[in-house]
């Protein structure tokens, strides 16, 4: 059955949308509905009826960010003493959120921070809902480790990334005892990525999910905490030892993989990926992103949102005209995507996102 075929069975809310909101006349019925459902996410999520971290998998352009307007709204309305946190990639759509929230809640219930906002940060996080730019969190660590629900709009997966080879952590491990630097910590990676490489190549998955027992977690915790910059002279690459950092701590928390990707014919090795999510706490948030179903799933914690569960054709390469896909290098701006050459590797990296862990 088409989400046509179930488009009666939302009828009524539609209507009642538009009744609660205007009439919405700038937006098709087929946007109501889908920001029905998001709203329905975010609030069953809130309600306890849904366990994160979540993800929302819809097209550009449905509705998703009215859905989370509406979804956060019901939330704070159910939950007033509740702290929200809203995450968007730009200052422009942190100010329409931010106008369309206050519209409903009230500027004493609703703050937003971005660097020409023009506030006092600390006056603007005082209040129960936040709305702020991805970037936030990169310059303010622990200043939303409290927030009790997390709404992300797109993107946030390219925060953190990394793409590694075993040869790469060799590496890391050599210099570390080169210059006697957590000598015991970068020999436990090497032996833990090695175990990883050699389990992938063994498997029948293409990817495996790599996460470090919580019983040995030390070594990987004390790579995270080194400060590179006071060891940059002696570092001949720190791009290759900030990806292991990177690695490891998204190995802690779940977020890293080992790939084979297709090239193991041609004597390539496999790669090691990661995806640091800058969010306090995973488990309270719900990402909305057209590209969810590409790369969300693979990383292993998040799960598909209920209400969105199954009523979306997974996306297609030739559709994706907004997002920049992270991992391989992909030349050109996605008008390009089309031409032959280009297609084809785009083509190949949809084909291995989506494969099963």
């Amino acid at each position: 059955m088409t989400i046509q075929d179930k488009f009666w069975l939302f009828e009524k809310p539609v209507r009642e949308r538009r009744d609660e909101n205007g009439g919405l006349a700038h937006l098709s019925d087929w946007q109501v509905h889908s920001a029905h459902i998001v709203a329905g996410d975010i609030s069953s999520m809130k309600f306890g009826f849904q366990d994160g971290p979540l993800y929302v998998s819809m097209p550009t352009g449905v509705g998703k960010t009215t859905g989370a307007i509406w979804g956060i709204i019901s939330c704070s309305m159910g939950y007033p003493d509740d702290t929200i946190c809203f995450m968007t990639p730009y200052q422009a759509s942190v100010d329409e959120v931010y106008s369309a929230l206050v519209a409903e809640l009230g500027a004493d219930r609703v703050g937003r921070y971005h660097g020409d906002a023009g506030v006092c940060k600390e006056d603007e996080l005082q209040k129960k809902i936040i709305v702020v730019t991805h970037q936030f969190l990169q310059a303010n660590r622990g200043k939303l480790d409290d927030r009790d629900l997390f709404v992300i709009d797109e993107a946030i997966l390219n925060t953190g990334s990394s793409d590694l080879k075993l040869r790469h952590i060799v590496e890391a491990r050599d210099w570390a005892l080169e210059n006697d630097v957590c000598r015991d910590a970068f020999e436990k990676l090497h032996s833990f990525a090695f175990e990883a490489e050699k389990r992938c190549l063994e498997g029948d998955n293409r990817h495996q999910s790599v996460l470090i027992d919580p019983e040995d977690q030390a070594w990987a915790k004390a790579i995270v905490g080194l400060n590179l910059s006071t060891y940059s002279q002696s570092i001949s690459s720190m791009a290759v030892m900030s990806a292991v950092q990177k690695f490891c701590e998204a190995a802690l928390r779940g977020f890293a993989f080992v790939s084979k990707g297709k090239q193991l014919n041609k004597g390539a090795k496999p790669s090691f990926h990661s995806a640091v999510f800058d969010i306090p706490n995973p488990k309270k948030t719900i990402v909305l992103s057209a590209t969810a179903r590409l790369s969300y799933d693979v990383v292993g914690q998040f799960r598909e949102a209920s209400g969105s569960s199954g009523y979306w054709t997974a996306p297609d390469y030739r559709n994706l005209t907004l997002t920049k896909l992270a991992g391989p290098e992909i030349n050109g701006h996605y008008s390009t995507w089309k031409a032959p050459k280009i297609a084809k590797l785009v083509q190949d990296y949809v084909d291995w996102w989506p494969a099963p862990i």
